[in-house]
């Protein structure tokens, strides 16, 4: 994330007169730069399974289901919350407390 941040901030400084994301992130109208970001993250990690699969896979594989591979990591992420505007104590921004710092 801090990686992609910096580059829009240098394209940024770089050429003032052009819009940041002129992609797909303005064809998706109302997502911010930062809302794609991460929509795009949660995409790799998109889904669908039965309950038993799920059982079958937690039973059968080494890392967790996808779906906590995805929504676990952004619980813990500031930038995250503050981008969809979660309010605190909310399923993806629980109380400072009860989050870690992993990455920043």
């Amino acid at each position: 994330y801090w990686a992609y941040r910096t580059a829009l901030q240098e394209y940024a400084e770089k050429h003032p007169d052009q819009p940041v994301s002129p992609g797909m992130a303005s064809i998706i109208e109302g997502l911010t730069d930062e809302q794609f970001f991460f929509l795009a993250y949660g995409q790799e990690w998109c889904y669908a399974s039965t309950s038993s699969h799920l059982r079958s896979y937690v039973n059968t594989n080494d890392h967790a289901p996808p779906y906590a591979r995805c929504n676990v990591p952004l619980r813990q992420f500031p930038a995250f919350a503050e981008a969809f505007n979660c309010p605190v104590q909310s399923p993806m921004r629980p109380p400072r407390e009860q989050t870690c710092d992993i990455w920043w």
